[in-house]
Order: structure tokens, then sequence, then C-alpha cells
């Protein structure tokens, strides 16, 4: 079964005006002449899937050609966009043992577990109005959660620690603090 690009993509020639010929090298091989093309993913997409299914489908199309061509990505947004996500959930998950760790030694452990519950809940919550409201994971949003995450442990350090504060003065029972 044979599928064209166009099943999953709409296909568009375009000339630009003044446009360069296009060139690919490396490290051992001379610049050869190359054909470059883009494939952009709509609001709705998964980039994931989306460069999966663009080079599976550029793949089976060259089959034909039996090596006549060489295929060579030169950006691919799910890539960046997918590491940029595991270094968010490796900072997110350092950073709720470094809270734990530190409102642990200096607050105790009911301090430390409530942070310990804030940080992911809150994520969580990000997380689903993210989804339900069709915002899609990319770089802004990334760098957003990424923001979001230093703000959210400096506030959950200030609160838990002025409540802290405010237990062990006496004045307050613990549910006023």
């Amino acid at each position: 079964m044979i599928f064209a690009i166009s099943s999953v993509a709409t296909i568009t020639e375009r000339s630009k005006p003044n446009q360069n010929p296009s060139y690919i090298a490396a490290h051992d091989l001379p610049a050869e002449r190359s054909v470059t093309f883009n494939v952009f993913k709509t609001r709705t997409t998964n980039i994931d899937k989306a460069v999966k299914d663009a080079e599976k489908e550029v793949n089976e199309s060259l089959n034909q050609y039996k090596d006549q061509f060489k295929i060579q990505s030169i950006s691919n947004a799910g890539e960046d966009t997918t590491n940029q996500f595991n270094d968010l959930t490796h900072d997110f998950i350092a950073t709720i043992i470094l809270v734990f760790v530190v409102l642990f030694v200096f607050l105790g452990a009911r301090q430390a577990i409530v942070s310990l519950f804030a940080v992911p809940l809150t994520f969580l919550i990000s997380f689903a109005v993210m989804n339900s409201t069709g915002i899609s994971l990319n770089f802004i949003s990334m760098f957003s959660l990424l923001l979001a995450l230093g703000l959210l442990v400096d506030d959950t350090i200030v609160v838990i620690s002025a409540m802290t504060s405010y237990f062990r003065s006496g004045k307050f029972t613990p549910l006023e603090t």
C-alpha cells in the first residue's frame, strides 16, 4: 500500500523570488546540491506524531528510488519539544526533592509534606487547564512552566515559612494559621 505525503499533509510548491540554491555538506563529504522542504504542524496536531508520520511518508515514497536520494533532517521541532519536556520533568522532580529536604531540615516534616503535594498539584492543574483550553506543549509553554516552577517554589517556601512562624507564635490556632 503506497501513501502519498498529501494523505497526511497539504503539499504546496512555492517559488521565492531570488531564492539561492540549497546545499548540504557533512564533515567528511563535500557540499552537494539539495532539495529542502518544510513540514509545519497545525494547531491541533501532536508534533511528535506529525514528525513521525512525515518521516514515514517520505521514506515510503523514496523507497521506490533505491538509494538514489539521501534524507537528512536539518531541524526537528518534535525532538526539541521532547527534550524540553524531559528537562522540565527533571527540573520538576529535582525541585520537589530539594524543597522537601530544605523545608524538612529547617521547618519540620509537616511543612515539608505540605510542599511535597503543593507543587505537583499545581502542575497537574496547569496541565489540565492547558489540555482543556487547547494550549499545546511548545517552547513558550515550556518556558512559562519553568518560570512558574521557580515562582511556585519561592511562594511555597515563603507561605509555609510564614504559616510556621504564625503557628509557633502561639497567637493563632492551627485553623487560623
